[in-house]
């Protein structure tokens, strides 16, 4: 909301504070068990900073995004020229760094890849990007808070995790914030 205004001069609604107050509390409860368990550590708050640093250049990067679509610039085109940047920066790193390359020719292996490198990357981008052109920056970056909720729901199904009331309660103030700030006013 606030890269929004700042960049294009969208008007910061009453009912996005709002939706959004809701939906940060709520995250803060679903991980407030391990928040509680966090002490005074340079690790833990360097954790938090990098936490919050990447968070907000994925806000610019979404304000980039919105911008190229403006332009015209196609999604599938912009998606592209960002994952080969990205790859040949990571090939960078890693020859600078002097890494060594492990490829693992495991069935099992190759699958994961090709299902993250397709689907969660390529379609995955696609469609976000997408939904950021088509209802703006701030509503879209929004929905990455049901990001947890679908890790949980995962979570819940293939590694037993145990739900409690505080964090039911934080996934329906998340549930809550992202219908208040995505529902249109008519």
């Amino acid at each position: 909301m606030i890269n929004g205004r700042i960049w294009f001069g969208t008007p910061v609604e009453l009912k996005m504070i709002g939706g959004a107050l809701m939906g940060l509390s709520g995250l803060s409860l679903v991980f407030w068990p391990e928040l509680l368990g966090v002490e005074s550590d340079t690790g833990i708050l360097t954790g938090l900073l990098l936490a919050f640093s990447a968070t907000y250049l994925s806000s610019l990067g979404n304000i980039v995004s919105v911008r190229n679509q403006k332009r015209g610039i196609p999604v599938l085109h912009a998606n592209a020229y960002g994952m080969t940047c990205g790859t040949l920066t990571m090939l960078l790193i890693t020859i600078i760094s002097g890494e060594e390359w492990v490829f693992d020719w495991n069935p099992e292996f190759l699958l994961s890849l090709i299902f993250l490198s397709v689907f969660a990357s390529v379609v995955g981008f696609w469609s976000y990007l997408t939904l950021l052109g088509r209802v703006g920056a701030d509503r879209g970056a929004y929905a990455t808070l049901l990001f947890p909720v679908v890790a949980l729901g995962i979570s819940t199904v293939l590694e037993d995790y145990r739900w409690t009331l505080i964090s039911a309660s934080g996934v329906v103030l998340i549930l809550l914030g992202n219908f208040l700030i995505l529902k249109r006013v008519n």
